[in-house]
């Protein structure tokens, strides 16, 4: 009989997590957490020459410069479109909804994100 295995990956400002769930279980039998420090850093060991800080150029095959290159123009556009969809997301603002008791109608309460970074500047807050 098969084992179900689910794995989620979440991103955040320290790095990325890792949650293994199995059969359904709604707590992970385990979770791995790499820092963006960490990531980046392996990553680029795995193509130099152990302890030299030197990548690895023989002949025609310089497939560790390219691959490098490669994951940084990848994490260039993931991070540009990342910015690009919060910048053009709307902010449902859930507090000021709770507190006229939860209308139906959740427009009056949903702001671009713009007017949502003004409104915090404006308390302060930023």
């Amino acid at each position: 009989m098969p084992l179900e295995v689910d794995i989620y990956n979440t991103l955040d400002g320290e790095g990325i997590q890792t949650d293994v769930f199995v059969e359904g279980r709604d707590d992970p039998i385990e979770t791995i957490k790499s820092d963006w420090h960490s990531v980046v850093s392996n990553e680029f060991e795995a193509y130099c020459i152990p302890n030299t800080n030197s990548l690895v150029s023989s002949g025609y095959t310089d497939t560790g410069i390219t691959d490098m290159w490669n994951l940084v123009s990848a994490m260039r556009d993931a991070a540009d479109r990342l910015e690009n969809m919060v910048l053009e997301c709307n902010v449902f603002i859930r507090d000021d909804w709770v507190e006229a008791g939860q209308p139906e109608d959740k427009k009056p309460f949903t702001i671009s994100y713009s007017e949502y970074i003004n409104a915090q500047y404006e308390k302060g807050e930023l």
